[in-house]
C-alpha cells in the first residue's frame, strides 16, 4: 500500500474581540490593501509589500526586510505587547524580537517558519516567492496563534458559552450602502448567513425591528461597533460586543483599496473594483457563530478570502468541518440496546437502520428501521426463524446485514430476507450501489480480506487489502466513491478507485481508528483509538485538494492538506448520512445524533 503525502493546516482560533478584515497578508488573494483613512504607516507598508521581489534570508536588509518584520509582529508571529494586552490568549511562537527592524535575522527566520507551518508551506525560514505571496495580500486583522481554550479541541466552540441554548439567530440589517437598496442588502446578508445552515446547528431569521442576536450596519470606520479607525472592509464582534448584548457586524460604508474607491455588490461575477456582500457577510457571520480563521487558502474562513473581485458563495470542506465541530450537540434519539447503525436518506425520506435488542432465538439482534417521524419498524419479525444480524449497512441498493457467524443477507421487504453467498465480518453499501465486505478468513495480523459484490458473488481484491472495518463513500479530492477501511492495528486506508483491480491501490491515511463511516458528501467520520466518555473519540475528515497557482486566490499555489479533527463525544459504532451528519451508538447502547 502506497503512503499518501500529508499536508498541514493552521488550527482555527476563536476569539471575541474585534474580528476585522484589514490590509496585510492572508490566504492567497491577488488584490486588496489599505482602506481609506488608514494611517501613513499602512501606506508605507503597502509600498514595502509591493517591493517584495526577492528571496529574503538571514542577513538580508532593507525595506522588504522591515515589511516582513512588521508583518510578523503585527499578525502574531513575533513578540508584541499590544497583542498580548488585546488578546490575552495570544502567544508568540518566537520569544525574541529582531535586533533591528530593517534586518532579516534569526528571529525573523523563526517567525517565517512558524508562518509557513500555519499555511502549509515548506518550513525553510526563507521568504521565498510562495511565502511572499501570502505576506503581501489582504487578510483579517485578527492575529494568528491565539491559543485555544482547550488545546485538544481544534474547534474551540464559542456558542455554548455565548448563545446558551439559542440556535435560531435573528439577524437585523439596519441600513444599506448608497449603491444598493435595503432589500438587496438584506437579501445578500441572509444568503451569506444561510451558507451556514445545515452544517452548523444554527438557523437564521431576518427581522427588521426589535431585538436581534446579530445586528448589521454600514458606517464610516470611526463609527464601527468594533472600534473606530481600525481599518479594513468589515468587522465583527461576538455576543455582547454590540448594542443590547448582540453580536455586531459593521461594513465600511465607503471602502477604499490603496486609493481606489470600491463598492459593495450583489452582482455576479464580482467586478475588480467591487466587494461581494454575500461572501463578506458569510465570513463575518461565521465569526459570530464561533468560526475562527482557517489555514486553508481557499476556505471561506481563511483570514484573507475577502478581497475585491473575489466571490465565495459556497463553503469549502474545511468550512463545513469547522461548522460541524463547533456546533456538535448530540441528541439521544433512542436507548434500546443498539449495536450497529447505518443511514439511508434521500429527498423524501431519512431512514435509520440498527441492529438492536431484543435478541432473537437465533442469537442475532433484531433489525429495526425508523423513517422520518417513525415509528420503529421491526424488519426481522417475531417468528422463531426470524432473520437478524450484528453488522448492518444500507443505501441505494437496499439493506444488507452480516450475522455473528458470517452469513450475509439482503432485505426484500416486510420481514423477508435473501441469504447471499459468502461469509463476512463487516459490510458496506456505497452511495453508488457498490457493496463491499470483509471476509471471514483472518490473516496473521488479525485482518479479514476485502471483496466486492459482482451481482452474484464476491470478487476478491487483487491487491490483497484486509481490515476489520469497512465503509464506502466519496473522496473529496477526486469526487470518486471508494472504500475506506480500518485495520486491526488501527491503521486507516483509502482505496484509489472503487474496484478490485490490481492496478489500484490502498493509500495509507493519517491517524488510527476503530470504526469508520464514509458517505456521499465526502465528510468521512472516524472513531479513534483513544477512550472518551461513551466509547472512543469521534473525528471528522478534513481535506483540501492542492490549489494550483493558475487558480485565482491561490498565489503561487497551495499544497494538498488533510487531517482528522476531533469533536466532542464518544461512541463504539458510527454512521453518517449523505449530508455528512454523524449518528453513533455509544457504550451504553444509546443511539445519538448530531
Amino acid at each position: 500500500m502506497e503512503r499518501m503525502v500529508i499536508g498541514r493546516r493552521a488550527r482555527n482560533q476563536f476569539l471575541w474581540a474585534a474580528m476585522l478584515l484589514s490590509a496585510g497578508a492572508g490566504c492567497g488573494q491577488d488584490s486588496g490593501g489599505s482602506p481609506q483613512g488608514q494611517a501613513d504607516s499602512n501606506t508605507n507598508a503597502a509600498a514595502e509589500a509591493a517591493s517584495l521581489t526577492r528571496d529574503l534570508t538571514v542577513g538580508s536588509t532593507g525595506a522588504d526586510a522591515r515589511f516582513v518584520n512588521d508583518f510578523l509582529t503585527t499578525y502574531g508571529y513575533l513578540p508584541n505587547a499590544k497583542l498580548q494586552d488585546t488578546y490575552p490568549r495570544w502567544r508568540s511562537p518566537v520569544q525574541t524580537s529582531p535586533a533591528h527592524p530593517d534586518v532579516y535575522d534569526d528571529a525573523t527566520a523563526a517567525g517565517v517558519r512558524a508562518f509557513q507551518l500555519n499555511y502549509g508551506l515548506p518550513q525553510t525560514g526563507i521568504a521565498d516567492q510562495a511565502t511572499r505571496d501570502l505576506l503581501s495580500v489582504p487578510r483579517c486583522g485578527v492575529p494568528d496563534n491565539v491559543q485555544r481554550l482547550d488545546p485538544t479541541d481544534k474547534f474551540q466552540a464559542f456558542p455554548p458559552v455565548g448563545w446558551g441554548t439559542t440556535t435560531n439567530l435573528r439577524v437585523k440589517v439596519t441600513n444599506n450602502p448608497s449603491n444598493l437598496t435595503l432589500a438587496q442588502t438584506r437579501a445578500a446578508v441572509m444568503a451569506g448567513a444561510n451558507q451556514w445552515v445545515g452544517t452548523s446547528f444554527f438557523t437564521f431569521t431576518q427581522v427588521t425591528s426589535g431585538t436581534a442576536e446579530i445586528v448589521i450596519n454600514f458606517a464610516p470606520q470611526n463609527q464601527w461597533c468594533a472600534g473606530g479607525n481600525i481599518g479594513g472592509f468589515a468587522a465583527a464582534t461576538g455576543p455582547a460586543g454590540g448594542p443590547g448584548g448582540s453580536a455586531c457586524i459593521t461594513f465600511d460604508s465607503a471602502p477604499n483599496d490603496r486609493g481606489t474607491a470600491l463598492t459593495w455588490t450583489v452582482s455576479s461575477p464580482t467586478g475588480s473594483t467591487s466587494l461581494d456582500l454575500q461572501s463578506t457577510a458569510a465570513h463575518e457571520i461565521g465569526h459570530t457563530i464561533g468560526m475562527g480563521h482557517s489555514g486553508y487558502t481557499t476556505a471561506l474562513m481563511c483570514g484573507g478570502r475577502e478581497a475585491r473581485g473575489v466571490q465565495q458563495r459556497t463553503l469549502t470542506p474545511d468550512d463545513v468541518v469547522g461548522a460541524y465541530a463547533l456546533g456538535v450537540i448530540w441528541t439521544n434519539f433512542d436507548t434500546y440496546g443498539e449495536n450497529d447503525v447505518d443511514i439511508d436518506d434521500g429527498a423524501m425520506f431519512y431512514t435509520r437502520y440498527v441492529t438492536a435488542a431484543p435478541t432473537l432465538p437465533s442469537g442475532e439482534l433484531t433489525v429495526w428501521s425508523y423513517t422520518n417521524g417513525g415509528p420503529w419498524v421491526n424488519m426481522s419479525g417475531s417468528a422463531s426463524d426470524a432473520i437478524g444480524g450484528m453488522r448492518i449497512s444500507s443505501d441505494t441498493v437496499g439493506t444488507w446485514i452480516v450475522q455473528s457467524d458470517g452469513d450475509i443477507y439482503s432485505f426484500n421487504g416486510g420481514t423477508s430476507w435473501t441469504k447471499r453467498p459468502g461469509c463476512a465480518k463487516d459490510i458496506a453499501v456505497g452511495p453508488d450501489g457498490s457493496i463491499w465486505v470483509l471476509g471471514c478468513a483472518q490473516d496473521g495480523n488479525g485482518n479479514f480480506p476485502a471483496y466486492r459484490w459482482n451481482g452474484s458473488g464476491w470478487t476478491h481484491d487483487a491487491t490483497g487489502g484486509a481490515a476489520v472495518r469497512i465503509s464506502v463513500g466519496k473522496r473529496l479530492d477526486s469526487n470518486r466513491t471508494v472504500p475506506w477501511v480500518v485495520a486491526a492495528d488501527g491503521s486507516i486506508y483509502r482505496r484509489s478507485r472503487n474496484d478490485t483491480s490490481s492496478a489500484e491501490q490502498w493509500n495509507v491515511m493519517p491517524g488510527a481508528g476503530r470504526d469508520i463511516a464514509a458517505n456521499a458528501s465526502g465528510y468521512t467520520w472516524l472513531l479513534g483509538t483513544g477512550a472518551a466518555p461513551g466509547g472512543f473519540g469521534i473525528f471528522v475528515w478534513d481535506e483540501q485538494p492542492a490549489c494550483p497557482s493558475t487558480t485565482v486566490g491561490c498565489g503561487s499555489g497551495a499544497p494538498q492538506k488533510m487531517e482528522w479533527d476531533q469533536i466532542p463525544g464518544g461512541a463504539i459504532n458510527i454512521a453518517s448520512s449523505s449530508f455528512g451528519s454523524p449518528t453513533v451508538v455509544n457504550d451504553g447502547g444509546s443511539l445519538l445524533e448530531r
